[in-house]
């Protein structure tokens, strides 16, 4: 299974376009957000897509719930404890160093999904590998990735600004 990645989109309309473009090229069906995504109406775009939506610390919970309510998503949370091919994924915008060395010290996900830092990373510690796909808006590269889950590949993808 390959899972689209993306984060911190903030309005950005053009690039997540693009980035969806990319995930239908693919053959993606899923997407992971990492939060920071601003306008709730931005769920939309998502149609042809399963979508899990972290809560990034630009977004607005009630409204984001609202919004994936009405367009058939799954329910957004600060974060999503997922498993898919009986692999285990925490979700969450990036903005929590608690929650982050709280998921990454139970030892039982393979991989943590952040974003945040408008920055892409990837790094294991111990058994959990760290990926944060980067973002779409306020950065000097417009980034995603796609998660290969049964071939553990990252493919970071840059998105072209014009």
């Amino acid at each position: 299974m390959k899972i689209g990645v993306i984060s911190d989109s903030h309005n950005n309309i053009l690039a997540l376009e693009k980035a969806l473009a990319i995930f239908t090229a693919k053959k993606v069906d899923t997407v992971l957000h990492a939060g920071d995504i601003e306008n709730v109406e931005h769920v939309g775009f998502f149609d042809k897509f399963k979508l899990y939506l972290a809560q990034g610390n630009c977004d607005d919970l009630y409204s984001l719930k609202l919004a994936c309510k009405h367009y058939s998503q799954p329910e957004p949370a600060k974060y999503h404890e997922l498993e898919f091919d009986n692999k285990k994924i925490f979700l969450f915008h990036g903005d929590d160093s608690m929650l982050y060395r709280n998921a990454l010290g139970q030892g039982s996900f393979d991989y943590i999904i952040k974003g945040h830092s408008h920055f892409t990373e990837d790094y294991k510690k111990g058994r959990t590998r760290v990926l944060n796909p980067g973002a779409l808006y306020r950065s000097a590269v417009y980034t995603l990735g796609i998660l290969d889950l049964q071939n553990d590949l990252w493919e970071k993808i840059d998105i072209p600004k014009e």
